[in-house]
């Protein structure tokens, strides 16, 4: 999926917002990638909400609108939906201890303009020890375990994309 570059300038201001809100650094201690330069983490920042903006647009909802300081309080798309971004084509899915465990993540990789969703997973699943890094505290979920995203709304977690 393609965003355009109008979305892709919201992304990048929305980046900007949430950086403000929580006075955020590439190298704060809840960042993973701490060796960011500060433009690197902002366009990362910008392209995860590329990401959410795909996911959203996926679940027919085209007048999507980022939020700015809800973080781990309230879904990134919907009313479950936890978006993960990778730029890697087969990176894996990422979730940390302060993801709430009643989302659904769903992975997107690429890099704007052209996304793509590879899969999604239960939090509460994706928190298995079986997936947990020794290194850092988090779980990484390869893409062959999670499920088509064609499969979510026939799913009995179908009402994670709704309400828009």
């Amino acid at each position: 999926m393609k965003v355009s570059h109008d979305e892709m300038l919201k992304s990048l201001h929305i980046a900007i917002e949430r950086i403000k809100a929580i006075d955020g650094r590439p190298d704060h201690s809840s960042r993973y990638d701490k060796s960011l330069s500060f433009h690197e983490y902002v366009c990362q920042i910008a392209e995860s909400i590329c990401a959410e903006i795909v996911v959203a647009r996926y679940f027919g909802n085209d007048s999507f609108e980022p939020t700015i300081n809800t973080f781990k309080t309230q879904a990134d798309v919907g009313s479950r939906l936890e978006v993960k971004w990778t730029k890697y084509d087969a990176g894996a899915l990422i979730i940390s201890e302060s993801d709430r465990n009643s989302d659904i993540a769903v992975l997107v990789t690429g890099k704007s303009p052209v996304y793509d969703i590879k899969g999604w997973i239960p939090v509460s699943i994706a928190k298995d020890r079986r997936w947990k890094r020794r290194e850092k505290p988090s779980f990484w979920v390869e893409q062959y375990n999670l499920h088509p995203i064609e499969n979510l709304r026939r799913s009995s977690h179908g009402d994670a994309a709704l309400p828009m």
